[in-house]
């Protein structure tokens, strides 16, 4: 639901806030909802947490995705099938690897850590951002008319 909602939000959120609030915005929402899952003492507060979680994937992917197109025009195939492929191998590998690291620390355990790497993505997410757009040139001023 959250997905679908993002989804339909996304033009407005790009044309607003920017791909690197996106970006910022979605890992916060993704680090938010795995520690509130850690934490949540009732069921309702898990919900929440799929929704902070669902939404947070939705603007971090599509960003993310848009850049794989991006990145390399003249093989855009090849960009999309190897991000198609890193997604699909991560969610599988993941799968995995929780599977084993929820039976043995349990589910407060799992989610907490994936809350604080996710967490750790968006800070250096941002912080590599800023610094981007530090050391961007500035725009060229326009120039003067020539009234000669």
């Amino acid at each position: 639901m959250a997905q679908l909602a993002g989804a339909r939000m996304l033009p407005l959120l790009v044309r607003r806030a920017g791909e690197g609030a996106l970006l910022v915005s979605g890992g916060s929402l993704m680090a938010g909802g795995y520690l509130l899952a850690a934490l949540a003492p009732v069921w309702a507060l898990v919900g929440a947490a799929c929704l902070m979680t669902g939404l947070g994937f939705t603007l971090c992917h599509s960003t993310l995705q848009t850049r794989a197109t991006e990145a390399f025009p003249q093989a855009r195939g090849t960009a999309v099938s190897l991000f198609a492929f890193s997604l699909f191998a991560g969610s599988g590998a993941g799968a995995l690897l929780y599977a084993g690291a929820i039976d043995r620390f349990g589910y407060a355990a799992v989610f907490g850590a994936a809350g604080a790497l996710l967490g750790a993505y968006t800070a250096v997410t941002a912080r590599a951002l800023r610094r981007r757009v530090a050391a961007a040139p500035a725009p060229a001023a326009p120039a003067a008319p020539d009234l000669a």
